[in-house]
């Protein structure tokens, strides 16, 4: 049988040489003019592994099933291995045959053109050198990243390797914005959070990792508005990072947006008192009632919440229509809940109060806030009274007021009884050098405090500042100089001249008294540990006995004793930082805490127990010192002025400027008393300063050498170098402060300062008020005290009348 042209072409091919060549391209060159028979020859040398010609024909093979993609010719692909010589070809056939394994950077730029090929085979393989990729390969092909939702991106996001930087952090912006699935499990599984701001924070902690960044931060990235934060916010749960859950519900609850993505994201405070405020707040009613079903949790919160919660809470409350939690906070023990609150607030709640028809919960609310706030309760009542006649009486009383009328009549009693505060003037035989108070209840007067007087005869006098009458007295002292009075009747005094020799004498009741020798004069002595008051010391509040003394000299000693006077412990003021060349002042004590503050050329406040003194420079040098409060101490420099200097740092404020000097300093009621040395007495409140809190001048004879107060604050006394002694009875001025706080809050204590003021003042709206504010008091203590008509006090008496 005759062979055909092509047959005897590939035999030809077979031989070597030019001849063998020459039939080689015949057989080619008819293939790819022809196709056909010639192109079936050439894939059967492809497929004859001894064939001299097998390579070349393979390489054609592949070339022509790129170029056409006929299916015998990819079959012969995949039966031979063929591959074409140069790309894109030849990536195509290693990808259909999945062998990438080779391909380096030279094969990245055909990648996209490789995931596009119609063939799914090729497909495949360049996906899978796409998820092998690793090191410089991966680098340049998310350089050539073609964007979401295309094949190369796909590939890149199933490697297990994760992308890099900056194209990790881009990813991430995409993501907040709200990318598919798929790239947001490929992030969570590479767990490689974004470098740059302002996703730092929130991926960290999507992928659990928080690194460097705080509580405070991760939260706050937590309620960003973005879908990366729900994400954060979802592992943030599945983990249990109740840390910053708990922050960023604190932040939530302060600021409205971030409390409505609280709710849609599921955070919850691990503290059911916090939950539950949250989920009012959130308007999540089904979710705090199941919480907290009596309300008891949420009348909490709202106690301990600052004004704008609160305000956002009553917003919430009406628009849930929940009334019952309205009288879950002012029912029941409302003390804790509605001393603190403002007009608005009450205004609110007894507008839902009357709405309900509560009348006793509302009734119950008046006897409890201040009179002011009180009387604009009172016409929501409409035709209601109390059905007791107490309570009939009192509800008469605050209906014939008005809150202008309360504040109006408040003004004028404190410009008017409260700043000329009663004052009884007594004559000793010599001159006063100092003066003390003692707590209430010491020995010799069960109903108030005792004075002890230092004279200038070198005697002190223990007397009833009420009466002016002698307790005690105790003589025969070289000099009487500083003098304390402590709780059992026992009197400190410091005695000795400028050459010495200098003593601490202990005077018991009795008569008994020791001596305790030191280098220097006693320049200062003060009551210490919860009711000291001395030269300057504070004497704020009603305290008891105190837990011991101190005292300065003027060698730079600081002497510290115990409740009795016993005990003497002596240290150098050296050891508490202080120029021992230079002599201390005044000791004060502070009313908390057994910290002193001691003055010399600045004002040392330091603990005796150790550590370093914080130092307070004023403008001018200090002479004198008191506590006004716990963070406040004042100062009368040697210029006369008078200035509150914050503790813990801050600006001095200047209250009071005496022209000839600063002669006494003491603590009273919200602030403190001070003298100039023409017998003046100034009652400046530290809430007030300069508005109107000086008292008028006293006409008494200049001289004046000391101002002391009682612990509690109701007395004052300054005594003079020609021997007046003045007391002045300060229950008026605290009246002035108790008249505006909540009912609430008052004790029984305070009836003694209702039986203090006029029983008919003259002026009418301060006489409405007072008789408001004693049958206030009437009806809350008519089991427990007798206030007004029932019990009369004496005059000139400041405690309480049960």
């Amino acid at each position: 049988m005759r062979r055909s042209g092509t047959e005897r072409r590939i035999a030809g091919s077979a031989r070597r040489g030019r001849a063998g060549a020459r039939a080689w391209r015949r057989l080619l060159a008819d293939a790819a003019r022809r196709g056909g028979e010639a192109r079936d020859g050439v894939v059967r040398v492809a497929r004859t592994p001894e064939h001299p010609r097998c390579g070349h024909a393979r390489a054609h093979v592949a070339r022509w099933w790129v170029d056409t993609r006929d299916p015998e010719l990819r079959r012969a692909v995949l039966d031979t291995g063929a591959t074409a010589l140069a790309p894109p070809g030849r990536l195509v056939t290693q990808a259909l045959l999945g062998r990438t394994g080779g391909w380096g950077e030279h094969a990245v730029p055909w990648v996209p053109g490789l995931l596009g090929d119609e063939d799914p085979a090729v497909r495949e393989g360049a996906a899978a050198f796409c998820g092998g990729a690793r090191g410089a390969v991966l680098d340049a092909l998310w350089d050539l990243d073609t964007g979401p939702g295309t094949p190369l991106r796909d590939a890149l996001l199933a490697n297990p390797a994760p992308a890099p930087y900056p194209e990790l952090d881009a990813l991430w912006e995409e993501c907040a914005r709200g990318a598919p699935g798929p790239l947001r499990d490929a992030l969570l599984r590479w767990g490689r959070s974004a470098a740059g701001a302002p996703l730092a924070a929130v991926t960290a902690l999507a992928v659990g990792r928080h690194g460097s960044h705080g509580v405070p931060v991760l939260a706050a990235a937590l309620l960003e508005d973005h879908a990366v934060a729900d994400l954060a916010a979802e592992q943030a749960i599945a983990r249990g990072d109740q840390a910053v859950i708990d922050a960023a519900c604190e932040l939530a609850i302060r600021d409205p947006e971030r409390a409505e993505r609280c709710r849609t994201r599921g955070l919850v405070p691990r503290d059911p008192v916090r939950r539950a405020w949250l989920f009012a707040l959130t308007g999540q009613g089904g979710q705090r009632r199941a919480l907290d079903p009596d309300g008891s949790l949420f009348a909490l919160a709202y106690a301990a919440a600052p004004p704008d919660e609160r305000a956002r809470a009553r917003g919430a409350l009406l628009a849930a229509g929940d009334l019952d939690l309205v009288r879950t906070i002012v029912a029941g023990e409302r003390r804790a809940h509605v001393t603190d609150m403002s007009g608005e607030e009450l205004g609110y709640f007894g507008e839902r109060l009357a709405e309900r028809r509560a009348w006793d919960d509302l009734w119950a609310l008046v006897r409890d806030v201040p009179l002011e706030r009180g009387a604009a309760l009172v016409p929501l009542f409409g035709g209601w009274r109390p059905r007791d006649e107490d309570g009939r009486r009192l509800f008469e009383l605050y209906r014939g007021v008005t809150p202008e009328t309360v504040r109006a009549a408040l003004e004028r009693f404190r410009a008017g009884p409260a700043a000329r505060p009663p004052r009884t003037v007594f004559r000793m035989p010599a001159g006063i050098h100092h003066l003390s108070f003692s707590p209430e209840g010491c020995p010799g007067a069960p109903d108030g405090p005792l004075l002890a007087v230092a004279c200038l005869d070198r005697t002190v006098r223990v007397l009833d500042p009420r009466t002016g009458r002698d307790v005690r007295r105790h003589g025969g002292f070289g000099a009487a100089g500083r003098v304390l009075l402590l709780g059992d009747g026992t009197v400190l005094v410091g005695t000795g001249g400028g050459a010495g020799p200098h003593r601490l004498f202990r005077c018991a009741p009795g008569g008994a008294r020791t001596a305790h020798p030191v280098e220097g004069a006693v320049t200062s002595l003060t009551r210490t540990g919860g009711g000291g008051h001395g030269d300057g010391g504070h004497g704020e509040g009603e305290h008891g006995d105190g837990g011991g003394f101190a005292a300065v000299t003027a060698a730079g000693e600081l002497l510290r004793g115990g409740p009795d006077g016993r005990d003497v412990t002596v240290r150098s003021l050296a050891g508490f930082g202080l120029d021992p060349r230079l002599r201390p002042r005044v000791v004060a004590a502070h009313p908390d805490t057994p910290r002193l503050a001691v003055v010399d050329r600045a004002v040392h406040l330091f603990d005796p127990a150790g550590g370093a003194a914080e130092v307070l420079h004023p403008a001018e040098r200090p002479v004198r010192a008191a506590y006004v409060d716990a963070d406040t101490v004042a100062c009368a420099e040697r210029n006369g002025s008078v200035t509150f200097l914050p503790a813990g740092g801050g600006a001095e404020r200047t209250v009071l400027r005496c022209d000839d000097g600063c002669a006494g300093l003491a603590t009273v009621h919200r602030g403190v008393a001070a003298a100039d040395i023409h017998g003046r007495l100034y009652l400046l409140d530290a809430d007030r300063p300069g508005a109107g809190g000086a008292a008028p001048p006293v006409e008494s004879r200049p001289g004046t050498t000391c101002v002391v107060a009682s612990p509690s604050g109701s007395l004052v006394a300054t005594g003079h170098v020609y021997g007046e002694l003045a007391v002045f009875d300060m229950r008026l001025r605290e009246l002035c402060g108790v008249l505006g706080r909540p009912l609430a809050e008052l004790l029984p204590r305070h009836a003694d300062l209702a039986a203090a003021a006029p029983a008919r003042a003259a002026d009418p709206q301060v006489r409405a008020l007072l008789d408001l504010f004693r049958a206030a008091l009437e009806h809350r203590f008519r089991f427990d005290v007798e206030v007004g008509d029932a019990v009369r006090f004496a005059g000139g008496e400041h405690d309480i009348g049960l």
